[in-house]
């Protein structure tokens, strides 16, 4: 009896072994398959991603002013909020295509990054001092003095920062958060990085300046993309006349 029983039993053994043998190399073909697509999705060579960091004149205005210049040359672009040191990041490994407007300084130590010779603007680096004291650089030098700025200037001006200064400083990712931080009167000193323009959101407020240092600020590309240079810098300069000449009017 345990003979005739134990050969059927080995034999139905052996076919559940080959069937689950072939059903997981049907699956492991599926998630293959699966991945292969979703790779191709996220890899999607059309999509041209630009970074911009949080400041209310990049979004308000280099924002435009970049997707008009690409329009031009016929690509359309995509926009991420990236911060400012991240967004670095993600552009020096081409996890971006590009970056809306950076100082110039700012983005010489990166090797895959290739800045457009135009600059869009000469930035102004300022205190900003919202206490009715004396705004100068004699405030840096105070130790009770608590002084917000982003992390990218504090990184690429340091010396605004550590020559003799006392002063203790706090770094945030946005520009945008030490804004919100002035307004609530959470902060009384900060150094912000302008165009020249008044910040809006801090026109309601007793706010005095002082000028640190001027830089030029351009708009930056992964070296991917070194074939669009000079287009770009003739779609960008025609732009920025095109919107110079609405404001003249």
């Amino acid at each position: 009896m345990r003979n005739r029983h134990t050969a059927p039993i080995l034999r139905f053994s052996a076919l559940s072994f080959l069937d689950t043998t072939r059903m997981l190399k049907q699956w492991i073909f599926i998630i293959l398959i699966t991945l292969l697509i979703s790779l191709s999705v996220s890899a999607n060579p059309d999509r041209f991603v630009i970074g911009y960091v949080d400041h209310p004149r990049v979004i308000s205005y280099y924002k435009v002013i970049t997707e008009k210049a690409y329009r031009k040359l016929g690509i359309k672009v995509e926009f991420i909020n990236v911060g400012s040191q991240r967004g670095l990041m993600l552009l020096e490994k081409g996890e971006t295509d590009a970056d809306v407007v950076r100082f110039r300084r700012v983005t010489e130590g990166f090797s895959n990054m290739i800045m457009i010779d135009l600059p869009l603007v000469i930035g102004n680096i300022k205190l900003y001092c919202l206490r009715g004291v004396n705004c100068d650089e004699s405030i840096l030098e105070n130790p009770a003095t608590v002084l917000a700025t982003s992390i990218t200037l504090l990184e690429n001006f340091n010396h605004l920062f550590s020559d003799n200064r006392s002063a203790s400083t706090m770094t945030f990712e946005s520009q945008d958060q030490i804004i919100r931080l002035l307004k609530r009167g959470r902060l009384d000193y900060a150094i912000l990085a302008t165009d020249g323009e008044a910040i809006k959101e801090l026109e309601d407020l007793s706010v005095e300046t002082f000028d640190m240092t001027i830089a030029p600020a351009v708009h930056v590309i992964h070296r991917k993309h070194k074939h669009l240079s000079d287009d770009l810098s003739s779609a960008l300069e025609l732009t920025l006349n095109e919107h110079r000449l609405i404001q003249d009017k």
